[in-house]
């Protein structure tokens, strides 16, 4: 038996009522925006560079704002947008990309692009951007959001494909290409390869490759028997990519794929122990995160994808297992401090962390190698983690994730771009500065 399965059962109460959980740390609820006859949908989280954490909430009306400094966490900010619809959202620097599904244009159906800079003071909506066809329509529903690089790609809504968007002027959007396949549902982006989720009659899982953004072009389809692919998340390594299936006559399990030949993607096993269904994965070094409806959060080891283990979960679904739409929507690990943030669809924002988790921080200053000044707005891509950070002010930056090297591509308008790697210590904070040359000066 794994050390981390010896471990107490741990009952918890919260605003939720009795939540049961194995191997978690519990900092708190936010429910401050439940509304009869509707349901809270996504969350996802924000890391100023100083380190400050916040989560980001789908409710009825609009996106709350959570302070997850604060023990309880509390809401800081509303930003609204259109009614009744489910709501999804990611961040880029300093802002929050939110998609919804509702068609009330009047209150800002679109992508509602939201400047985070001046938390926890306030969230300032910069405008709502709505794709514009080439015949004139215009397109302003979304199912969801994923970003990767400099770009930002919209999924499903009332498009079949996906549209990207070029966000290296994160105020003013442009158009940057689509993908006029399949409902893609949701995707996820690993450099430029996209894994875009055709959910809808047996779609399958449609790997992508996007490298002319203007024209992706198909890699390989990877379709199974009754398949209702909702979202999926690659290895760190690369080489196997999970699945979760939410519709479909397949058991909505956890699903593991080889995936070192795309040419030839082999089933490696599935994942299940309830007769609940499986939402949204998300993986952090061996560990994934998964959202699982009724069952809440279910942290599972996949060190050996060929066996994968239950390594902890949080329960915030007071009833039973059952096949049904209720409980957690959402979930986001990927914060410096290891807490992971859980979205219920009844009882709002829960912040948790595995108690087993693995993290460590780098941090820094980037300077002009030649002035030796600090040079604010360098974006920091982690391209096989779809993950950016970037400089504040004074030249700052901070990464916090799993022990490992990591590539880093740095780049600054003027500087051009230079990529490394990035070494992250358990439960270390290592401090690495960086100094880069101008174009103008010899290049770097």
């Amino acid at each position: 038996m794994k050390p981390w399965l010896v471990v107490a059962w741990l009952v918890v109460i919260s605003s939720s009522g009795l939540s049961q959980s194995l191997s978690m740390e519990y900092f708190g609820n936010v429910n401050t925006r439940s509304v009869p006859g509707f349901r809270y949908s996504a969350c996802w989280g924000y890391t100023a560079v100083d380190g400050h954490e916040y989560a980001l909430l789908g409710c009825d009306s609009g996106t709350a704002i959570i302070d997850m400094q604060a023990i309880p966490p509390v809401e800081v900010d509303f930003v609204y947008g259109p009614k009744n619809g489910w709501r999804e959202m990611k961040t880029y620097l300093h802002y929050a990309y939110i998609v919804s599904e509702s068609s009330d244009t009047l209150n800002g159906a679109g992508v509602q692009i939201v400047d985070l800079r001046n938390l926890p003071d306030s969230a300032s909506l910069i405008k709502t951007f709505i794709w514009t066809h080439t015949t004139g329509a215009r397109i302003s529903r979304v199912h969801s959001v994923s970003v990767s690089g400099n770009y930002l790609y919209l999924n499903g809504g009332n498009f079949s494909g996906i549209r990207i968007l070029d966000i290296s002027n994160p105020e003013d959007p442009i158009q940057a290409g689509s993908y006029n396949g399949p409902y893609i549902h949701d995707s996820h982006v690993r450099n430029d390869t996209i894994y875009g989720s055709a959910i809808n009659s047996g779609g399958g899982l449609d790997i992508l490759d996007a490298t002319n953004k203007a024209n992706p072009t198909r890699i390989q389809l990877l379709q199974y028997p009754g398949s209702g692919t909702h979202n999926a998340w690659t290895t760190l390594d690369g080489k196997h990519v999970l699945t979760t299936d939410e519709i479909g006559t397949t058991p909505k399990t956890l699903k593991i794929w080889n995936i070192a030949n795309l040419n030839s993607i082999q089933y490696v096993t599935e994942y299940s122990n309830t007769i609940s269904i499986v939402h949204n994965v998300f993986i952090k070094g061996n560990l994934a995160y998964v959202a699982w409806y009724a069952d809440g959060l279910k942290v599972v080891d996949i060190s050996n994808p060929a066996s994968p283990q239950l390594a902890g979960y949080y329960d915030t679904y007071p009833g039973a297992p059952e096949a049904n739409y209720v409980g957690v929507w959402g979930a986001d690990p990927y914060f410096p401090s290891g807490k992971v943030i859980l979205s219920d669809m009844s009882t709002g924002l829960h912040v948790v962390r595995y108690t087993g988790d693995k993290r460590g921080i780098v941090k820094g200053v980037i300077t002009d190698y030649w002035t030796g000044s600090p040079l604010p707005d360098v974006i920091l891509h982690f391209p096989n983690l779809s993950i950016t950070r970037w400089t504040d002010v004074d030249g700052k930056y901070l990464f916090g994730y799993a022990p490992g090297s990591f590539r880093v591509k740095m780049e600054r308008a003027g500087y051009g771009t230079f990529e490394t790697l990035i070494t992250v210590t358990e439960n270390e904070t290592t401090f690495v500065n960086w100094k880069i040359v101008r174009k103008t000066a010899g290049g770097f």
